[in-house]
């Protein structure tokens, strides 16, 4: 016996692709394709900032759970009062087959919810959703699930999506980093890479590297990437008053520096003692 899928007998098949349909034919079917429009407007107006996927051309699991916490209230007072309890009692079923563990007790609610899910499903057929009954796969399946809990325990580690992440992750995002010719190759080393990446940021990790603030980094990445310095600008040409005079004075060179030291004579301080002294000495030259 196959083992249960909530993926694609629970979530994605009797809810999204059977219950879901099955509403929007039924409000086609009372108000015209122009009022169910209008009506399916309002509808995701209501459960505006889940991804209802109405719209969408692809479902994933995770909008298909999104839109089961909101699509019971967001059609309540559109659709009859036993089409509700249909899609109630299917909430209760699915919400408790999706538990991780499941008691003798919650087995019997989960045989319940499934009873009450059959009696009130009728009403798609009575509103001519369904004229050709409910001769379904995914909803067969359901009967199953019940005696499969007994025999394999709770179907939550069985969920499809389970392999599906692992998918998306493995095939669909190396194929789309190739460039679609011989792929394969491509696919298996952008794997090999992620895989390294991966083993290193544990390793780092378990280094401390990743711990901290990083603003030794910032530092270094800015000196890496800073802009070259300016050239220095050449030095001016010397002007007319620089250039050295005629008459026999000194030349200096460009850029050099001239320092004169007077020499210092012994005894002079001695010999200017006084100003008397220095007053003699002036007198004696000017004669």
């Amino acid at each position: 016996m196959l083992s249960p899928d909530l993926l694609h007998q629970v979530i994605k098949g009797t809810f999204k692709d059977h219950l879901v349909a099955w509403v929007e034919q039924y409000l086609v079917i009372q108000h015209g394709k122009p009022g169910a429009t209008a009506i399916m407007a309002d509808i995701d107006r209501r459960h505006v900032g889940i991804s209802c996927g109405r719209r969408f051309k692809q479902w994933t699991g995770d909008d298909s759970k999104a839109l089961m916490k909101t699509f019971l209230p967001a059609v309540a007072g559109y659709i009859p009062p036993k089409m509700l309890l249909a899609l109630s009692s299917f909430m209760d079923f699915c919400y408790l087959v999706r538990r991780p563990k499941i008691t003798g007790q919650k087995l019997l609610d989960v045989e319940d919810a499934l009873k009450h899910f059959h009696d009130a499903r009728t009403i798609f057929a009575d509103t001519g959703v369904r004229f050709d009954g409910f001769c379904l796969p995914q909803q067969h399946a359901l009967n199953h699930y019940p005696r499969s809990i007994q025999l394999f325990g709770a179907p939550y580690g069985l969920c499809s999506s389970i392999t599906e992440s692992k998918h998306i992750r493995a095939v669909k995002e190396p194929w789309r980093h190739s460039n679609r010719f011989d792929a394969l190759g491509q696919m298996l080393l952008t794997n090999q890479q992620v895989d390294k990446l991966a083993a290193a940021k544990v390793d780092f990790i378990a280094r401390g590297m990743l711990e901290g603030p990083l603003y030794g980094f910032q530092d270094l990445f800015a000196a890496l990437y800073a802009p070259p310095p300016a050239p220095a600008l050449p030095p001016p040409p010397p002007s007319d008053s620089d250039k050295s005079s005629d008459d026999g004075s000194d030349e200096t060179t460009e850029g050099s520096s001239t320092t004169v030291i007077m020499a210092k004579c012994k005894g002079v301080l001695t010999w200017f003692s006084s100003l008397a002294t220095i007053s003699t000495h002036n007198q004696n030259l000017n004669m």
